[in-house]
């Protein structure tokens, strides 16, 4: 049996550490590695992962000197000693068959990174984080890359995939992203690797956190993501000369993410808010001709080339019937 090790960052988590930790400890594929990184929490948080420890010899515990959760992840990745490493969210859980699953994946296809369906939860529903084949399927290098861009069930998510270690050996989470640090994970991962299994059993609960607007937040982070976007949107549409479509179409869908986070700084932001809107400008007639975007994305773009204002309010209201 194999080693999997499975990494949590935990920041201000006391509320749900336990609950996320049990959940792993119960998995019915028992040879594991907990590692809990204590990533500059304010709370109970670091006192609570060493009593973990103590209760199970297969927990370990570092402290982050850097913060943020990609430095949490990498000194994770570092410490790893399994021959799988998987990653979850302090406050998601999963189901106890999920490693044992992923694992037979993994090794039923010879493949590099395994991935479940899962269950979003919102304040007062869940649902399933996507729609997946009913089969499992088995995708090469180019076929990831372009279902990952077509926002299917191939998602930029972590914690519901398990990745053979040897594919991480010069791979890691980009420190200066606070912001879509997933997806320039996986971006980097896809490119690499030769086939990813999917699964479409439904395994991992992510908790959708509710925002608490800060206008004191610093936009850095979201410049740095803006930047990574547009690299991104520019080597896929080099590799994928007959994709255009489909990666304007991403490329839009993250500018306009973009600007509804940016615009929640308030006047700090203003420039960086009409940057954005500029570029939205840009690109909204391929956008609107394209049919991969959606009818409701298409109206966000019509109302973010006209008023930042009136997309801000809009994007607050499809998120507020999303999580009814």
């Amino acid at each position: 049996m194999k080693k999997v090790s499975i990494i949590i960052p935990v920041h201000n988590a006391a509320d749900t550490l336990t609950v996320c930790v049990d959940s792993i400890l119960a998995q019915t594929y028992s040879d594991l590695e907990v590692i809990l990184v204590e990533n500059h929490s304010t709370d109970d948080s670091y006192r609570l992962c060493q009593e973990l420890q103590k209760k199970d010899r297969r927990i370990k515990v570092i402290r982050s000197e850097k913060k943020g959760v990609s430095a949490a992840r990498n000194e994770g990745i570092r410490l790893a000693g399994g021959e799988y490493i998987g990653f979850c969210d302090a406050d998601d859980h999963m189901e106890k068959e999920m490693y044992a699953y992923l694992v037979s994946l993994l090794e039923e296809k010879n493949a590099s990174i395994a991935m479940c369906n899962g269950f979003v939860s919102y304040e007062k529903k869940e649902k399933a984080l996507a729609v997946y084949p009913k089969d499992v399927i088995l995708l090469d290098r180019n076929e990831s890359i372009l279902t990952l861009h077509r926002r299917s069930f191939l998602n930029a998510y972590v914690w519901n995939k398990l990745f053979l270690r040897e594919l991480l050996t010069d791979i890691f989470f980009d420190e200066k992203l606070d912001f879509a640090e997933d997806y320039d994970f996986i971006c980097k991962v896809l490119a690499k690797t030769d086939n990813v299994v999917c699964g479409s059993k439904k395994m991992y609960h992510y908790i959708q956190k509710k925002y608490v607007r800060d206008r004191k937040k610093s936009i850095e982070p979201y410049l740095n993501a803006q930047k990574m976007f547009e690299q991104y949107y520019n080597k896929w549409m080099t590799a994928f000369p007959n994709e255009k479509s489909l990666f304007t179409c991403y490329y839009m869908y993250d500018i306009l993410g973009l600007l509804a986070a940016v615009s929640k700084s308030g006047k700090q932001s203003y420039s960086k808010q009409k940057e954005l809107q500029q570029i939205v400008r840009m690109y909204k007639k391929a956008y609107m001709q394209a049919k991969e975007a959606t009818f409701v994305m298409k109206i966000c773009t019509l109302s973010a080339s006209i008023s930042i204002l009136l997309y801000a309010w809009e994007y607050r209201f499809v998120c507020f019937l999303r999580n009814r």
